[in-house]
C-alpha cells in the first residue's frame, strides 16, 4: 500500500505593511465631515448628509466612497495616499515576532507586532493613525536561496510589491494545484504603539492591533439613528453604516449565498411598541433625544448591530473588512458546504483515503495535544424565549427543541436526572416563528463545548500538505478538523502508547478494561456507552493562533476547538422557517473536489 508519510518542510515568511496618517496641526482641512455629528443623526437607514455609497457587486453591499477620487478606493488599509499629503505607505517590513489570534465570532481578532526601530523610527506623537496589513506564509525552495542571493521580486501581486527580496512572502501566490490564494492573514488597525528602548537590548517597536470591529467599537450609535426595518437585514446594516464616513472600504455579506427571500427581515419581527415609527429597534444605554441635551449613547454601533441581529437569531462577525452576517446552523453543520472562501477542497491520499477536512495526527504533525472536559460551566441547555405581547396581553413562550424526547439532561450517578433551561427574555418580538429561529440559533450557538482540545503544530499544512499548501494558515474560527492519534503499525508489538490506548479503547474496549484489572460490569457498560456515543474526533476551531518568531521558533500554530453538538433531522424547524443546503447557492463549490494528494515515496 502506497504510504501517507510525508516529510513536510517548509520555508515560512512574514512581512507587515502599514497605511500612516500624520498628524495634522494648523493644516486646513481638505476632508469634509458631515455636517451633522454622530450623535445628532437620525432617521432610518441612510440619511441625506451620508458620505458614502452603499454598490451591491457580487452578493456584496460594499461602502465606497467617491469615485472619481482614486484615493478613496479599496478597503481601509488600502487608502496609500491622502490629497493633503499626510497618508502614506510603509511596505516590506518584516517583523521580529509576531501573533494573531481569530478569537471567534464574538471577540475581535488581533495582532501583536515586534519589529526593529529601524523599521519605524518615528515618534509616536507625530502619528495620527496607523492601519496595519500582516502576510504570513511560505516561498519555494528556489525563491527563499534566490532573495538570499539578493534577488527581487516583479510579480508579488500587491500595491507595492515590486523590489521586495524573493524570500519575503507575496500578497498573493497560485498553489501547485492551479489555484489562486493569498498570504494575507490579518488587516486592522493600531491600538498601542511602543517605542521599546531596553538598556542592554536592540531597540524595537511594539504595536497592539485589532482588526476591522475597532472602528465600530469605538463610534457611539446615535440614539435616533437606526437601521431600516423593512429591509433584508444585511442591505439595511450596510445602509446604515453608510451614515459613517469612517467605514468607507468595508462591505457587508450574508452567509452562506441564499435567495434574497430567506434573507430575514426586522419589520416582521418586532412588537410596535419597541421599535420608534417605522425605524427598527431603539439603540439604548443612556441617549437621549437629538437636541435633547441628553446624555450620549453609551451603545457602540457593533453593539447595536449585535443587538440588531440577534433579533432575527443571526449572528454577526468581522472577516477582513467584510462584515458577514449568519445563522449558527449555516456554520456548524455539516450538511451545509464548506465556508465560500475557504481554500482547503478535502485530499485524497496515495493510500486511498479521503479526507474531507483537514486533519491532525498526534504522533505525527502534532507537538502538544491537550483534551479536557468540563463538567459544569459549559454543558448546553435546552432555550425557552419569553417575550410578553402587550396587544393580546400575554407572554409568549417557545421552547427548543420542541420535541420533549429530543431536549437535553444532565444525568448524575445514581438514578438522578434533570433537564437544564437556558431563559431568554425578548420582549421586542412579537411572533412565534422569530421566536422559534431565536431559539434554535441560541440552542445551536452553544454547540457542546465542554469537550475542548488544543493542537499546538510547527507544520503549516494539516495531513497530506505542504510548503506550497500552506492550509493550516486559512483556518477560520468555526471551521471543522479532525484530530487523531498515531498507533503502532500492524505486526510491530504494541507498546502502550497514546494511540495503541485509544485504538484498543475503540475496538475492543470491554476486553482491554477486563485485562486492566476493572471487573466485568464496569467495562461492560462502559463498552456500551463508548458505543452509543463514540469517540469524538471532529472538533470546530475555537480559536486559530500563529506566532512568528523570526530568530527561533518560526511559526507555531495553537488551535482550540470544541466539539460540536450536530442537529437532528428531527430538530430542524418548519421549511420557511430556516435555511436548508438546497437553499444555498452552489457556486462556492461548483468544479471544485478533493485534491489528489502526491507523496514522494522516497522521502
Amino acid at each position: 500500500m502506497p504510504s501517507d508519510e510525508l516529510d513536510q518542510s517548509y520555508y515560512p515568511s512574514a512581512r507587515v505593511r502599514l497605511c500612516v496618517r500624520f498628524e495634522d496641526y494648523n493644516h486646513p482641512k481638505l476632508a469634509k465631515p458631515p455636517k451633522l455629528p454622530a450623535h445628532l443623526r437620525k432617521g432610518a437607514g441612510k440619511s441625506k448628509d451620508a458620505k458614502l455609497t452603499v454598490v451591491y457587486r457580487g452578493g456584496v453591499w460594499e461602502l465606497s466612497g467617491d469615485g472619481a477620487n482614486p484615493n478613496r478606493l479599496g478597503s481601509p488599509q488600502q487608502q496609500r495616499a491622502s490629497a493633503d499629503g499626510f497618508t502614506h505607505y510603509v511596505d516590506g517590513i518584516i517583523p521580529s515576532r509576531a501573533t494573531v489570534r481569530h478569537n471567534g465570532m464574538r471577540t475581535a481578532s488581533t495582532l501583536s507586532l515586534t519589529i526593529p526601530f529601524v523599521d519605524l523610527p518615528m515618534d509616536p506623537r507625530a502619528i495620527r493613525a496607523v492601519a496595519v496589513q500582516f502576510y504570513l506564509g511560505c516561498v519555494s525552495a528556489e525563491d527563499y536561496q534566490a532573495g538570499i542571493a539578493g534577488e527581487v521580486r516583479t510579480d508579488a501581486g500587491g500595491l507595492l510589491g515590486e523590489g521586495i527580496p524573493r524570500h519575503v512572502v507575496p500578497d498573493a501566490y497560485t498553489d501547485p494545484y492551479g489555484r489562486p490564494r493569498t498570504n494575507l492573514r490579518f488587516e486592522g488597525w493600531i491600538d498601542d504603539l511602543e517605542a521599546l528602548f531596553p538598556e542592554n537590548d536592540a531597540l524595537e517597536v511594539q504595536l497592539e492591533c485589532t482588526d476591522n470591529t475597532r472602528p465600530l467599537l469605538e463610534q457611539d450609535a446615535p440614539p435616533q439613528l437606526s437601521v431600516e426595518p423593512h429591509l433584508p437585514i444585511d442591505q439595511a446594516i450596510a445602509n446604515y453604516l453608510a451614515n459613517f464616513p469612517q467605514f468607507q472600504g468595508l462591505s457587508v455579506a450574508y452567509a452562506p449565498k441564499v435567495d434574497k427571500s430567506k434573507i430575514p427581515i426586522l419589520k416582521s419581527a418586532l412588537h410596535k411598541t419597541a421599535m420608534q415609527p417605522q425605524k427598527g429597534p431603539t439603540p439604548t444605554g443612556g441617549g437621549g433625544a437629538a437636541g435633547g441635551g441628553g446624555a450620549a449613547s453609551k451603545l457602540k454601533v457593533w453593539d447595536y448591530l449585535t443587538d440588531v441581529c440577534g433579533m432575527v437569531g443571526h449572528n454577526i462577525r468581522m472577516v477582513g473588512t467584510t462584515i458577514v452576517v449568519q445563522r449558527p446552523r449555516t456554520m456548524f453543520d455539516r450538511r451545509f458546504s464548506r465556508r465560500e472562501d475557504d481554500p482547503f477542497t478535502g485530499r485524497v491520499l496515495p493510500s486511498g483515503r479521503l479526507l474531507p477536512r483537514r486533519l491532525y495526527v498526534y504522533g505525527h504533525n502534532l507537538v502538544e495535544l491537550k483534551i479536557k472536559r468540563k463538567f459544569t460551566t459549559a454543558v448546553p441547555r435546552n432555550v425557552e424565549i419569553r417575550s410578553y405581547d402587550t396587544a393580546r396581553k400575554k407572554t409568549m413562550i417557545v421552547r427548543y427543541p420542541s420535541a420533549s424526547g429530543t431536549r437535553l439532561s444532565k444525568p448524575a450517578p445514581g438514578d438522578q436526572n434533570e433537564q437544564t433551561w437556558w431563559v431568554i427574555t425578548r420582549p421586542e418580538i412579537r411572533d412565534e416563528k422569530t421566536a422559534r429561529i431565536i431559539a434554535q440559533s441560541a440552542y445551536e450557538a452553544q454547540g457542546r463545548a465542554e469537550l475542548e482540545v488544543r493542537c499546538i503544530t510547527k507544520n503549516l499544512a494539516s495531513f497530506g500538505g505542504g510548503n506550497l499548501d500552506p492550509d493550516a494558515l486559512d483556518l477560520l474560527p468555526g471551521d471543522a478538523i479532525d484530530v487523531e492519534m498515531a498507533s503502532t503499525p500492524t505486526g510491530v508489538d504494541r507498546a502502550t502508547t497514546l494511540g495503541d490506548i485509544q485504538q484498543a479503547m475503540r475496538d475492543r474496549p470491554s476486553e482491554y478494561l477486563q485485562s486492566l484489572g476493572y471487573s466485568a460490569a464496569f467495562a461492560a457498560a462502559y463498552a456500551q456507552a463508548i458505543r452509543s456515543v463514540g469517540l469524538v474526533s471532529t472538533f470546530r476551531c475555537k480559536t486559530v493562533g500563529m506566532d512568528w518568531d523570526m530568530e527561533s521558533s518560526g511559526v507555531t500554530l495553537d488551535l482550540e476547538a470544541m466539539n460540536y453538538i450536530e442537529i437532528r433531522n428531527d430538530q430542524d424547524l418548519a421549511a420557511d422557517e430556516q435555511i436548508t443546503p438546497a437553499d444555498v447557492a452552489n457556486a462556492a463549490t461548483a468544479g471544485t473536489g478533493p485534491v489528489q494528494v502526491t507523496i514522494d515515496e522516497g522521502v
